[in-house]
């Protein structure tokens, strides 16, 4: 009977840790990332652009293949005119999260016990990058978590096979850990063959792998923009902090911090074990190896490259995973203490209170999303009109935004309006690239309000502008042939439509 109540309390367990993972998707009114919106918006105009819609068409073009990163546009594709966009982004956010819970609960669940592997995977699929709005980074790292799992069984059946397959998962999902894994594959497969473990024609599998990223680059799929260091010591420090609290865990609630501190003690007390024991088996040596090279490199690593950005953490997360299967010995140890079953209990309580608080952050962007859209909505923009946020005004409604407060897209996206700021086409993140120059104003601050000029050559014949803003804020002409048009106020916002000549 005893045997039968612990079965029923860990499936129980593992019940509670996947409904405060699902609930907060579909229970908040908005779903609270920084670039998910953006996501969702640019695969709207990538179905428009497709279809030949005006005025879309004139100013969108697809991005051609090869390319990485479109496993999450190819979902929106689908899923956008069959379901809704926004339900569509709520859909494709719980396969992530299942995807990412289930790779790491199945990971860690003979050594760690059900309770635990199910506390921990709950607060893996919570991860940072995730709630970022970084579809398809998140998705990648359950496709590399099972990649770092076939290579720790080397030469188990169906090796290759396996390998091949999660790679091609991996280019579909983010090119970064595809590189990532390709790079661990040729250093393993190198490291055996320095020990005469392997042939070296082995390193031929890595070669069309490699072969792809460098067309990738050369394409330009790392976006534009310079590579750059967080200064001096700092950005060394930061890394070497997030190796201890496990920064990935951390987004709405500081309760993160617990679920970042435990991995990390189960990671590297697992790492300590290894190098205590160090069996001269398979390709351990060359993991270990790898892994040191990976802590050591993300810690000195660029936080851009491109349009590429956290590079740091996300090679840290990426180690992170790599590790985890050695944690094994940790758990075994760590099972023996008393405090141990305490800690599946306390971690879901504080999954908990994250849940609420990814809720909470939900209404705050809820009320904040439909407020712009009933001034917009009261504008009546045409089908397709440019729409754009002044820049100096609330940076919630801008481009200058802190995490999980975009919301001009939603709305939007919702009004079938085109988003005069939305940069992801100049860096070619998403499925779609600038065909034509958008509509580009400049906002100077004068003591009786805004003073709005162009921001490079207009053609006369350019479509008007509806500008939001709020509803204190005074907009004036800095040129002649900009016209400040009819202003529409509703609650605390405003827009106001502004055209080029006689438009």
């Amino acid at each position: 009977m005893p045997g039968a109540l612990s079965r029923v309390s860990n499936w129980f367990q593992l019940f509670l840790a996947l409904l405060f993972v699902i609930l907060p998707i579909w229970l908040a009114p908005e779903l609270p990332t920084a670039d998910g919106p953006a996501h969702v918006y640019n695969s709207y105009l990538a179905c428009q652009t497709r279809a030949g819609i005006e005025p879309f068409a004139s100013y969108y073009r697809l991005r051609t293949m090869p390319r990485s990163n479109f496993a999450t546009d190819t979902a929106f594709r689908f899923l956008g005119p069959m379901v809704g966009w926004q339900r569509a982004e709520r859909v494709w956010f719980t396969w992530i999260t299942l995807l990412c819970a289930t790779t790491w609960f199945f990971t860690i669940r003979q050594a760690a016990g059900v309770p635990l592997a199910a506390a921990t995977a709950g607060w893996f699929a919570n991860n940072w990058f995730l709630w970022m709005g970084f579809y398809d980074f998140s998705l990648s790292l359950a496709f590399f978590l099972a990649f770092s799992n076939v290579v720790h069984r080397w030469g188990s059946r169906g090796f290759w096979r396996n390998v091949v397959l999660l790679l091609l998962l991996l280019y579909a999902a983010h090119l970064f850990t595809f590189a990532m894994a390709t790079a661990l594959l040729g250093f393993l497969i190198g490291w055996r063959v320095l020990r005469k473990e392997s042939r070296p024609w082995l390193l031929a599998v890595c070669v069309p792998f490699t072969l792809l990223i460098a067309l990738e680059l050369a394409l330009g799929s790392g976006g534009q923009g310079e590579i750059s260091w967080t200064s001096g010591w700092h950005g060394v420090f930061k890394a070497a902090a997030g190796w201890i609290i496990g920064d990935a865990f951390l987004s709405f609630s500081w309760s993160g911090l617990a679920a970042g501190l435990s991995v990390m003690v189960f990671v590297w007390m697992g790492l300590a074990q290894r190098c205590r024991v160090r069996p001269g088996e398979g390709n351990w040596g060359g993991i270990e190896v790898f892994l040191l090279i990976s802590v050591l490199g993300s810690c000195v690593a660029p936080d851009v490259i491109g349009s590429g950005s956290y590079t740091s953490a996300r090679w840290r997360i990426g180690a992170v995973l790599l590790a985890l299967p050695l944690t094994a010995t940790a758990f075994e140890s760590l099972r023996r203490r008393r405090w141990f079953p305490l800690l599946s209990p306390v971690l879901l309580g504080l999954l908990c209170i994250q849940s609420a608080a990814v809720i909470r952050e939900s209404l705050a962007v809820a009320a904040k999303a439909e407020a712009v859209y009933q001034a917009l909505a009261a504008a009546k923009p045409p089908k397709g009109a440019w729409v754009m946020a002044l820049p100096s005004v609330d940076p919630r409604l801008t481009l200058r935004i802190p995490p999980f407060m975009k919301v001009l897209e939603r709305a939007a996206l919702r009004l079938e309006l085109n988003n005069a700021q939305n940069y992801e086409p100049s860096q070619g993140n998403f499925e779609v690239r600038w065909r034509a120059i958008p509509p580009r104003l400049r906002f100077d601050a004068r003591a009786a309000g805004f003073l709005v000029t162009r921001m490079d050559a207009i053609n006369a014949e350019f479509p008007p502008v509806w500008v939001l803003h709020e509803a204190d804020v005074t907009l004036f002409s800095g040129t002649p042939d900009l016209l400040i048009g009819q202003r529409v106020r509703t609650g605390a916002l405003a827009v106001t439509r502004i055209s080029f000549g006689g438009n």
